[in-house]
This record gives C-alpha cells, structure tokens and sequence, in this order.
C-alpha cells in the first residue's frame, strides 16, 4: 500500500511533466475524494501555465490500517521535501512553498487486490 500513496504521488508527476499526458491518468492511482482533487489541481496547474523542475522527495514513510469498513482502508504518512523542486508560473515567477518540508497524510482502500489513494491531507507541520 505505501507503494501505491508512491505511485499517486509520481503519477500527478508525470502528468505535470507531460502536458501531453491525460489528467485522467489520476484515475489508476485514486478514486473519489482524492481522483477529484487530483484532476482539480491538475487542471487549474495546466491552466494557469505552471511549469516545475527538480523532484519532491517523499521519506519518512509509516502506514497504519485503520478500523475496518466495507473495504480495507490505511493512512500513510509522508514527509514531503520541496527543497530541490520548483514551480515557476506562466511568466517565469518562482512559487515559494511555506517550508520546505511538510507532512502529508493519504487515506487508501482496498478494491479488489489493489489499493486506491482516496483522500489527501497534510497536517500543517515540518517534518
């Protein structure tokens, strides 16, 4: 499962870096809460002409599997780097994040044998 908060994560990458790539492309990674975020933010980045280099680092990885419901479900903690990643706007603007690391939660379930980003969170806090 902390492989497929992983795959989410390069998913959104590669639409990022291939404007030529379906943002649809979400849907093999998330479903629900998190798909639709996903092709939000997706959309409004293409659209505002935003381009990035370098690569958000993802260490500090935990996982916990959460009361049971209709289908199994984990959190997964992340520890977001942005220290060598940059957005730059459609006129060459570099976007500032807050600090350069953050925590950030995804909530998974279970679909047959694979698992789905279903929500996306961040707890307002350096890690």
């Amino acid at each position: 499962m902390i492989q497929r908060a992983q795959a989410f994560e390069d998913t959104q990458n590669a639409i990022v870096d291939n404007p030529k790539r379906s943002i649809d492309d979400i849907s093999l990674v998330a479903r629900g809460e998190a798909s639709g975020w996903a092709k939000q933010s997706l959309q409004q980045f293409r659209a505002e002409g935003y381009t990035t280099t370098g690569k958000i680092e993802v260490r500090d990885v935990t996982a916990k599997h959460l009361k049971a419901g209709q289908r199994p479900r984990a959190q997964v903690h992340m520890c977001f780097d942005t220290s060598d990643y940059v957005i730059k706007d459609a006129k060459g603007k570099t976007i500032t994040f807050p600090t350069a690391t953050s925590m950030q939660t995804r909530t998974l379930e279970q679909w047959g044998d694979t698992w789905y980003v279903t929500k996306v969170g961040s707890r307002d806090e350096d890690c």
